[in-house]
């Protein structure tokens, strides 16, 4: 809760509040700005243990999970979320996507002899006794008479973040979702989630 308290930017407080309850209670989380293309359900099937996305950069994208209560890939999230503030591992990139990344690889490391991670793998891979499901966020192929993977909206638009999907890996380009949903202008969807509030800063000291 100190961590909690302490920080200042709303997505940062998000990512720890998701993982804690996550944790315990297990289940689906999306970002409010994600567009899902299928139903969240269609995501796992009856073994998966843990699903979510990697980032056109090879890091998680916490935004999109699910996951059964107590899997070791998001009881480890928390334990790194932790030593972030406590400045026990190095504050890099975003916290969210960067601490669940540290987590799957120490699992990955632990229970898969010597697995490597390989974003662009199969969707589905066992790893000891995980069902892991990872997509892959891929850039749009758009065009501005638009698609059903890059509707005009999304191709005419200036803003970055509208120009990517989140596919099934390989070559079938078979789309599940957009991380951010088609009138969204921004990175942080006018939710104000990127912004930090004036006078919070995360004290570490006591975390």
């Amino acid at each position: 809760s100190k961590m909690f308290k302490a920080e200042g930017r709303g997505s940062f407080r998000g990512d720890i509040c998701r993982a804690a309850v996550l944790a315990r209670e297990g289940g689906f989380y999306l970002d409010l700005d994600v567009q899902m293309n299928v139903p969240i359900i269609d995501l796992v099937d009856d073994q998966t243990t843990f699903a979510s996305s990697f980032t056109e950069d090879h890091r998680v994208l916490n935004a999109v999970i699910a996951t059964r209560p107590g899997n070791p890939v998001i009881v480890e999230t928390l334990n790194q979320i932790r030593k972030w503030y406590r400045h026990e591992a190095p504050q890099t990139n975003w916290m969210g996507p960067e601490t669940m990344l540290r987590a799957l690889k120490l699992v990955v490391q632990k229970d898969c002899n010597g697995q490597e991670i390989s974003p662009k793998a199969a969707l589905e891979w066992k790893c000891g006794e995980q069902v892991f499901r990872f997509y892959q966020e891929q850039k749009l192929e758009c065009s501005l008479r638009g698609s059903l993977e890059c509707p005009s909206s999304r191709a005419q638009s200036s803003f970055d973040g509208l120009h990517f999907g989140l596919f099934v890996p390989g070559p079938s380009r078979q789309l599940v979702g957009w991380p951010r949903f088609a009138a969204c202008s921004d990175w942080g969807c006018g939710a104000g989630g990127w912004e930090v509030r004036a006078g919070k800063v995360a004290s570490v000291a006591s975390l």
